[in-house]
């Protein structure tokens, strides 16, 4: 499967990798109300914010204690929450659509989690090759299912192989590209057509 965008952390290459994907925010969660905080000294204003950068960094230590090594999220990710991302080794990768959060899910085969926390070993997916590379100028990030006959393809791996596929689609103006879309659409509709009616 493949994303026309980069990673959001440091971390570009994962292969072989433990998958949790998120439908909530990856933030210091906000309040209801405004409050106010009175701040008498130097030590409580160092110490205002500890505690929420404690609690923030024992969840992810504990998603990627439990093996995770990327993170798909469907919605924002804080700067703090990348900052502890980066430092345990998690790739992240942001993804705004509902549609192809459903097909990744598929792809990978986890459950998308409204809750931040580490996974179980029921709700995380797995993926062969997730990587940035560039195609035709772009950046995009890849997700890939290794199957017999491709380089670094393991037998043992527990994970099912997906049936799902990108068509990556390249063309010299977006009028063009619409119609290579359109016949690929019709093509593919009519695959769908000769298999479920045997008739036709």
């Amino acid at each position: 499967m493949v994303f026309g965008r980069e990673p959001e952390g440091q971390i570009k290459k994962v292969t072989r990798a433990k998958v949790a994907v998120f439908t909530s925010a990856l933030d210091i969660a906000q309040t209801e109300t405004k409050g106010t905080v009175l701040i008498k000294n130097a030590d409580e204003m160092l110490n205002f914010t500890t505690g929420e950068e404690k609690h923030i960094e024992k969840i992810f230590k504990e998603i990627a204690d439990s093996g995770v090594k990327v993170i798909i999220a469907g919605s924002t990710i804080g700067e703090l929450a990348l900052h502890y991302l980066d430092r345990f080794g998690v790739a992240v990768l942001r993804v705004l659509s509902k549609f192809d959060l459903r097909r990744l899910c598929r792809v990978v085969n986890a459950t998308p989690l409204a809750r931040m926390g580490a996974p179980t070993p029921e709700e995380a997916g797995f993926v062969d090759v997730f990587e940035t590379i560039e195609i035709g100028g772009d950046r995009v990030t890849v997700l890939r299912q290794l199957v017999e006959g491709n380089a670094g393809f393991d037998p043992t791996t527990r994970a099912e192989k997906t049936r799902t596929a990108t068509i990556v689609l390249r063309g010299a103006t977006t009028n063009h590209l619409d119609d290579l879309e359109r016949a690929i659409d019709d093509g593919v509709n009519v695959i769908k057509s000769l298999l479920k009616d045997g008739r036709l």
